[in-house]
């Protein structure tokens, strides 16, 4: 069977008939989680301490899950037997082998899930992952979980708080996703932490400010905006901040680097007439898609050329950081100088 949308893999667990074998993989963790637990509840519908078994990846020999994909289910219809966070890499040509000796005989009463939880997984590049997602497809059912658009994580968000008697404004959630994170596990957190605090009514904007933990990326862009506002004083009291932090200043100037490639990509889709969301497919921006907003935005007085000087500087500094014994912060210090000064020219 070829790969499959979520979409039809809820349609297997609401109609309760699931496939033997599920690959399940990709970007969005809570998401991932989520599926394997409902895949799980209609797998193993009785007797979980029998008829259930999950077994990590990396203590799983191949033996050891013919064995539990084979045994017979306990007073029940079905068996669920769980490999979880699979790690193609790690996986021999014996094991692949193996591997397809199960799954092309996974008996009907068995359900059979592979989770990709943890491990990054590379379809491009990787000859071996390409083999396992292959196999799932040709056995079972291979389901990727879609990292969120910007627009469904705040649907979701504002969903969430409503059905725990609390009212979050849609321009609050796309807020939320902005400081914090497009993580679903860290905003279903930050946003708990909310509701909490709220007990019901609406969740404002001060709450947000006063309690949600704002993430380094987040303050990093911060810091992009100053320096495109030319404000030198608002640039270097963020930086400060971060140092104190004991943020790494290597993550500190990659993610910088990341927000001015954002700028440069904007500025490039303006010179063609396009707008800067327009090329969000282009370069990943799936559940991101503000941060081009954003930049075209914050960049409105800033050109085409400025933005490639900007790149240049950044370039030159992540080879200072990384091939000479220069202080951390003082290159980091540098850096926001002549980005301003590269924009001001």
């Amino acid at each position: 069977m070829p790969s499959i949308s979520e979409k039809q893999l809820f349609e297997h667990i609401k109609n309760n008939s699931p496939d033997r074998l599920y690959f399940i993989y990709g970007e969005e963790q809570y998401m991932k989680k989520l599926c394997c637990d409902r895949l799980i509840a209609v797998g193993c519908t009785d007797f979980p301490d029998l008829n259930l078994l999950v077994m990590p990846f990396e203590t799983a020999k191949t033996a050891d899950l013919y064995n539990a994909v084979n045994t017979c289910p306990v007073l029940s219809d079905r068996r669920c037997v769980v490999l979880d966070d699979v790690d193609a890499e790690k996986i021999s040509s014996d094991d692949f082998k193996s591997y397809e000796d199960i799954f092309k005989n996974i008996p009907a009463e068995t359900v059979l899930i592979v989770c990709q939880t943890n491990k990054a997984a590379d379809f491009k590049k990787s000859a071996k992952w390409k083999k396992l997602l292959k196999l799932a497809e040709k056995y079972g059912s291979a389901v990727e979980i879609l990292r969120r658009t910007s627009g469904e994580l705040a649907s979701m968000l504002t969903d969430y708080a409503k059905n725990r008697g609390c009212k979050l404004q849609k321009n609050d959630a796309f807020y939320l996703i902005e400081i914090c994170s497009v993580k679903l596990s860290v905003l279903y957190g930050e946003l708990d932490k909310l509701i909490s605090f709220t007990q019901s009514g609406e969740i404002t904007r001060q709450a947000i400010d006063s309690l949600v933990i704002k993430s380094t990326e987040a303050s990093v862009f911060d810091l992009s905006k100053r320096i495109l506002q030319r404000d030198a004083e608002g640039a270097f009291r963020i930086l400060n901040l971060l140092l104190q932090n004991r943020e790494e200043p290597v993550m500190i100037l990659a993610t910088l680097s990341n927000a001015f490639c954002d700028v440069y990509r904007a500025k490039c889709a303006e010179s063609n007439s396009a707008k800067p969301e327009s090329i969000a497919n282009d370069f990943d921006y799936r559940g991101r898609e503000f941060r081009l907003r954003n930049a075209a935005r914050d960049s409105r007085n800033t050109d085409l050329g400025q933005a490639k000087k900007c790149l240049r500087v950044l370039r030159d500094a992540d080879i200072t950081l990384k091939s000479t014994r220069s202080d951390p912060a003082a290159v980091l210090q540098n850096v926001v100088m002549e980005l301003i000064l590269a924009i001001a020219r």
